[in-house]
């Protein structure tokens, strides 16, 4: 059973410094297929290791590693700017060429299944027009 969340996206650090190894580089893939949320929340959940996290909005879903930040309050859920945060958000911009990142409704619960590799990322955004 999942909750209610806001997402939201931004820049981080690590995403930052990783993007200097390149967006192929397994690093900067580990930073950005991460989601954060409240450590109650994620307790809620009961998310645990060998769990991942189900990330769904109104635009679409993306599985995700997940982590906890004190920082977030809950019903928060914070994903670092990057493919599989792109999944989640409208591609509408309403003309100003950069898409709403800041508090998309959304819901997420645990799942066993696991984040997709950037390979079948790939294949999945090559099918959309088929």
């Amino acid at each position: 059973m999942g909750i209610r969340v806001s997402v939201i996206s931004g820049r981080t650090l690590n995403q930052g410094t990783s993007l200097e190894e390149g967006k192929f580089s397994e690093n900067y893939l580990k930073t950005v297929r991460k989601a954060f949320l409240s450590p109650v929340d994620a307790e809620e959940l009961g998310l645990r290791e060998g769990l991942y996290l189900s990330v769904k909005t109104a635009f679409g879903e993306a599985v995700l590693e997940w982590g906890t930040d004190e920082g977030l309050e809950r019903g928060g859920v914070f994903i670092p700017y990057g493919p599989w945060a792109n999944l989640l958000y409208s591609p509408q911009t309403c003309g100003t060429g950069m898409p709403w990142l800041k508090t998309i409704e959304g819901e997420v619960e645990p799942t066993e299944e696991e984040p997709l590799t950037l390979e079948e990322f790939l294949e999945r955004l090559k099918g959309v027009d088929d």
